[in-house]
């Protein structure tokens, strides 16, 4: 047949290529030879390459797995092992599957890192831009020495921003209860957090006052 000597020269150096690799032909784990680099790794026009393996497949001698692997079947025999090519083919897969089921794992745990990470990034910049500012300002208004740093005080913050209120509300409430509160010796030990941002927190907000937020130097207050 036209290119036979070509072919069957291909073939063995396609046997003596894989020998090393059970008769798989892969660069690694990961990337298996197309017919380009079959064509240059045994010096074979591309053309006799394309002529030669629908040929060996339809003889039996080559088999092309699901992840484009050429896979010699006879290779085994030749060199005397037992196991045959379909019961190696098996095993080639069942591992081909661990590897890529694998990598899901490693995808999931880098995904689950990443959300990790991005939700304390958010956190410390909530901290930075809310906690700090909210609590420096109640400490210079009502006179207190209250912590930014204060897990409950944060939780308190962080809820009622989840509510959806903003730097400038908190202000205001910090605002309206100064100035109900600070000179009445009674209420003026209700000025901390926990009364303050909690339930009655829009409640605070909202009440009818003439007060105005004294103008310091902080980035969310704008001066009229």
């Amino acid at each position: 047949m036209p290119e036979g000597d070509g072919i069957v020269l291909f073939y063995m150096m396609l046997l003596a290529e894989s020998i090393d690799h059970d008769g798989y032909l892969r660069v690694n784990e990961y990337i298996p030879y197309d017919a380009d680099t079959l064509s240059i790794i045994t010096k074979t026009p591309r053309s006799t390459v394309e002529l030669a393996v629908p040929l060996l497949r339809k003889f039996g001698l080559l088999e092309i797995l699901s992840d484009d692997t050429y896979y010699l079947t006879k290779l085994e025999s030749m060199l005397g092992k037992t196991d045959n090519s379909s019961e190696r083919v098996a095993k080639y897969r069942d591992k081909q599957k661990q590897l890529k089921e694998g990598e899901k794992d490693v995808t999931v745990t880098v995904t689950n890192v990443t959300v990790a990470e991005l939700e304390k990034e958010k956190e410390l910049e909530l901290d930075k831009e809310i906690y700090s500012t909210v609590i420096s300002y109640l400490n210079e208004k009502a006179g207190t020495n209250y912590r930014a740093s204060s897990s409950k005080t944060k939780q308190l913050i962080r809820a009622r921003t989840n509510d959806g209120f903003i730097d400038t509300d908190f202000i205001k409430v910090i605002d309206n209860k100064v100035n109900d509160w600070l000179n009445d010796k009674k209420m003026k030990q209700f000025l901390r957090p926990e009364t303050l941002f909690g339930t009655k927190f829009e409640g605070y907000l909202n009440q009818g006052t003439t007060a105005k937020a004294e103008v310091i130097n902080l980035p969310f207050i704008e001066e009229d």
